[in-house]
């Protein structure tokens, strides 16, 4: 399979708006870019976010969370005319209760780390720097912890750009599993597995 560059937004309009930019193949999922705003108010801004990655690594696609208020940017006719000019289709990202969900929570994203199919660039200052954010917030990622009296989620680190890269994750992952169950050679067998080559055994 030749690779695709695939982004993942975490907007949140006077919070957080994360975007990453990320490489996939059957093997590996690349890193490229990533950049977290604060305070955002207007849509405009996420858009030009988007518009601006967009321009620098030709993506195929836009994963994006689409709970709640961030579904006025998922509606807004500027990003389906932004996805027309690019050439990237959009695809909207539910969250809900999945990131403390064992199965499908961000958490799972650790297997990939270990297995090292996740690169992240760190060669040189400049990338380092811009790294970096990513970088701290998946070293200081926690599960949430609720409170037991209101049943709210207490105040956690900020995890915007590591939200973005497991929107990516996720797809990619399920893409790999799919392409490779997919692929998996299927072994005619003319007589069970536990029956030895001696033809005289096979009746």
């Amino acid at each position: 399979m030749d690779g695709q560059v695939v982004l993942g937004m975490d907007p949140a309009l006077g919070g957080g708006t994360a975007i990453i930019a990320c490489y996939a193949t059957v093997d590996m999922l690349y890193v490229l870019d990533c950049e977290v705003r604060y305070g955002l108010n207007r849509n405009e801004e996420q858009l030009e976010m988007i518009g601006s990655f967009a321009r620098l690594y030709g993506p195929s696609l836009l994963i994006l969370e689409f709970d709640s208020h961030q579904k006025g940017l998922g509606n807004d006719d500027r990003l389906r005319a932004l996805a027309s000019e690019h050439g990237f289709e959009i695809r909207p990202h539910l969250t809900r209760m999945q990131k403390q969900d064992i199965t499908f929570g961000t958490a799972q994203m650790n297997r990939s780390f270990i297995a090292q199919e996740i690169s992240i660039p760190w060669a040189d200052e400049g990338t380092r720097d811009r790294m970096g954010p990513l970088v701290s917030q998946l070293r200081a990622w926690r599960p949430p912890v609720i409170d037991s009296t209101s049943g709210r989620v207490k105040k956690a680190p900020k995890q915007d750009l590591v939200m973005a890269l497991w929107f990516v994750w996720k797809w990619w992952f399920q893409m790999v599993q799919d392409l490779r169950e997919h692929r998996a050679p299927v072994v005619a067998q003319s007589r069970p597995s536990w029956v030895g080559r001696d033809r005289r055994l096979i009746a």
